[in-house]
């Protein structure tokens, strides 16, 4: 077509009808050719064409397909764009192909409705700013390994899936999307970006951004843009943004605000103690009451991650029952690069613990630090000792996180040394001091003896409101006033010294657990 005589070019424009066939593979377009094509197939308007191949073709000066209704597929694969390529409120009924396309100029899809299949901009290179605003995609919407050398903005659009694995960002870029899905596995951001979604579950493995990179929750919906689609039964649910997976990423540079963090991957990250979370970011938790074992378990309320309900949920014991009932994952999430291990694990925690109370966050960062207790006390690779003594420590304290806990066994140790005192520590009566002594001629000598604390009163008599009295006020005083004590039996004084080892270690326990939650 670009190269007929005037004669040959009127009669082949004059049998154009809207909604041909459109065969221009490898055609080079100017501006004015392309500009005579489009306003022959036009119907109240807007251009018409049907299975347009533009494969290979070239476009120069600016390419203007504004308010064009493909029917049908539409293909510019291997396209080249010398100039500006305008698609703003054109119409693709199909499918849209524009992989491996050279844009050199400006790109606008604004108002665009892409109502049929895949809309592929893979491996296309885009030179100038790009903008895809107030766009649908019913489907997917692919940018696989695209470059993008300068400021783009996509949204708000919605997509079923918008997809840019591999893609390169060398210059600003702002994602305002409600999408199903947001594939960014091996994504790399040369430059700042901000990525506001709306019920999106979003893959960040492998992704590399070296400059900050925001990933928020949108709390309300975008301006113009119909969800009723990414919605159950039309209604507007939760606008959750839910993050699936860190895996080999190096997230130094991420924040996210607002993100369903319950089913992340977070193992084979790099960097994470430099993750930043702020806003709301949920966490997923233990189970409660678990019924239907015995004994009864009852799990202590705290962060987890996914990788721990993972392994906690398909661990086995003896008999091959499984070891922690009532544990569960999510079917269908991307499994780990290696099986969650309690080595692991105790890293990925330990990372994170780091990363909140850089921020300033010791409460969450108390969470994450049972988190990494309780894998070091399941890790069978450390000494058998350490995981003795971690039992311990989770025992009377919860790792001196659970301030009942601690109190509980306090109240129990005071009550426990109480009652020895009183049966075995605490003398029959006072003693009272005997003093002898003679006189010779004029010099009198004296001598002054302490007895001997006894206990012989039997088993009934030993228990009585007095001893009690006493056995208490020396059981606070090993345990808090450290005052001195009175006369006990050999026994008694070993009471003592254990009560002063005990207590003043778990009152101490109690304070730190106390701490960690309201300490700023």
């Amino acid at each position: 077509m670009a190269h007929l005589d005037t004669t040959s070019a009127q009669s082949y424009f004059d049998n154009l009808r809207p909604g041909h066939t459109a065969d221009y593979r490898g055609v080079e377009f100017t501006e004015s050719l392309l500009g005579r094509l489009l306003e022959k197939l036009q119907v109240d308007g807007r251009p018409h064409l049907h299975n347009a191949k533009f494969n290979g073709a070239k476009f120069a000066g600016a390419a203007d397909f504004s308010k064009v209704d493909f029917s049908g597929d539409v293909a510019f694969t291997w396209a080249e764009f010398t100039g500006d390529a305008l698609f703003s409120r054109a119409v693709f009924s199909q499918s849209a192909w524009f992989e491996n396309v050279k844009f050199a100029g400006l790109v606008r899809f604004s108002g665009a409705r892409f109502n049929g299949g895949d809309a592929r901009f893979s491996e296309s290179e885009f030179m100038r700013n790009v903008r895809f605003d107030d766009v649908t995609f019913n489907y997917a919407a692919r940018f696989n390994g695209a470059t993008f050398r300068a400021s783009s903005r996509f949204g708000p659009l919605r997509a079923a899936e918008l997809e840019l694995t591999g893609a390169l960002f060398l210059a600003p870029l702002t994602i305002e999307a409600a999408a199903n899905s947001v594939l960014c596995q091996g994504t790399r951001w040369e430059a700042a970006t901000i990525m506001r979604l709306r019920y999106a579950v979003v893959d960040l493995s492998n992704a590399a951004p070296t400059q900050p990179t925001a990933i928020s929750a949108h709390p309300s919906p975008f301006e113009g843009l119909d969800e009723t689609p990414l919605t159950p039964s039309g209604a507007d649910a939760a606008p959750a943004v839910c993050l699936l997976s860190l895996q080999g990423a190096d997230v130094s540079q991420l924040v996210l605000n607002n993100v369903d963090m319950k089913r992340c991957t977070f193992s084979g990250a790099f960097h994470l103690d430099q993750l930043r979370m702020e806003g709301g970011c949920e966490f997923s938790r233990p189970p409660t009451w678990i019924r239907g074992v015995w004994p009864p378990r009852r799990w202590s309320k705290r962060i987890t991650i996914a990788e721990e309900n993972r392994w906690r949920a398909t661990a086995k014991g003896r008999w091959k029952k499984r070891r922690y009932p009532g544990w569960s994952y999510e079917q269908g999430d991307p499994e780990p690069v290696k099986e969650p291990t309690p080595e692991t694990l105790s890293v990925v925690y330990r990372q994170l613990r780091k990363g909140f109370e850089d921020s300033k966050n010791e409460p969450d960062a108390a969470d994450f630090y049972y988190g990494e207790m309780e894998m070091r006390k399941r890790d069978k690779r450390r000494p058998w000792v350490e995981r003795r003594l971690l039992g311990v420590y989770w025992l009377v304290s919860g790792y001196g996180l659970r301030a009942a806990r601690a109190f509980a066994c306090l109240i129990t140790a005071m009550a426990v040394t109480a009652l020895a005192l009183m049966l075995w520590g605490l003398p029959n009566g006072s003693l009272q001091p005997k003093t002898t002594g003679k006189v010779t001629g004029q010099n009198i000598s004296l001598k002054t003896e302490q007895p001997s604390p006894e206990l012989t009163l039997t088993g009934k008599n030993r228990i009585s409101w007095d001893r009690t009295e006493k056995a208490i006020r020396v059981t606070l005083n090993a345990a808090i006033f450290r005052s001195p004590s009175q006369n006990l039996t050999t026994l008694g004084t070993f009471i003592e010294m254990a009560a002063r080892f005990i207590e003043p270690v778990l009152l101490a326990l109690a304070i730190l657990a106390i701490r960690g939650r309201i300490r700023r």
